[in-house]
């Protein structure tokens, strides 16, 4: 398989994940099992069949409408299955920029466990991004599957330094907590705090100070700017997953150069 093939073939397998992704973020608020039962339209519950399920497509060629009841289906459906295929795809040409065996798609297992392990993190992410938006809840079963992505990352050909990512599980996560038990739970919720340890296991302690601070820094910017539009002053409750969500995953791409570029400035 050429290099060509291989970059369709995983986006396409990011599409299909991200279209299991959307049931997992309707279901798993809702206390909904996730690996059971069919999909259905919200609006009319009518099963939906095969080529109503084609990722991207359907959603596109159907015009954002349910083909039964004629409801409207949201665009987060095809967001989270295009975001999701963008960031597969990114994650293995990341990867394969380094490891040409990977562009055949014919390298031993243990090759690609690297972009599994990455694969398994950004799609957890996303799914965090969209949850917390809307519930303003992080679900333990995300943050699992970020914690246990950052263990396998401990066992690939190129294993990450252990006592790094130790620290990395405490570094982020610890100050939190003392944070959020000082205020009551008002300052900061445990789903971020949990979340936050997960990705001090995937990216070491010095990346994951530094995707706490982006998080911070979109978070604030984002609160500003619609407190402005809105004319009103800054306050209440705000989903903080979303933006730590974004953090992490810059930092899984980006992380060790905006660590380095950081500690150059001084």
């Amino acid at each position: 398989m050429g290099f060509t093939a291989a970059a369709i073939f995983i986006f396409v397998c990011g599409l299909c994940v991200g279209s299991f992704l959307n049931v997992v973020i309707y279901r798993l608020p809702n206390g909904l099992p996730v690996h059971k039962g069919f999909s259905m339209c919200p609006d009319c519950e009518h099963r939906l069949l095969a080529p109503d399920l084609v990722p991207l497509l359907s959603w596109i060629f159907l015009r954002g409408r349910c083909r039964y009841c004629g409801g409207r289906i949201s665009p987060r459906y095809l967001v989270v299955e295009l975001l999701t295929g963008l960031l597969w795809l990114a994650v293995w040409l990341r990867q394969a920029g380094s490891d040409p065996e990977l562009w055949a798609l014919g390298a031993p297992p243990a090759a690609f466990m690297t972009v599994g392990a990455h694969c398994l993190i950004v799609s957890a992410l996303v799914a965090v991004i969209f949850i917390d938006a809307r519930h303003m809840i992080i679900p333990n079963a995300l943050v699992l599957v970020v914690a246990a992505a950052g263990i396998l990352l401990c066992f690939t050909p190129a294993p990450p330094d252990l006592l790094e990512r130790v620290i990395g599980f405490f570094a982020v996560s610890g100050p939190l907590l003392l944070l959020a038990v000082f205020s009551g739970g008002r300052a900061m919720g445990m789903g971020d705090i949990k979340l936050m340890a997960a990705a001090g296991l995937c990216l070491g302690w010095p990346a994951a100070v530094t995707a706490f601070m982006i998080g911070a820094l979109l978070g604030s910017a984002v609160s500003v700017a619609a407190a402005a539009r809105a004319g009103r002053k800054l306050g209440g409750r705000i989903p903080f997953g979303p933006y730590l969500a974004g953090g992490i995953i810059i930092c899984l791409f980006y992380g060790r150069e905006l660590v380095a570029l950081y500690l150059s400035l001084f």
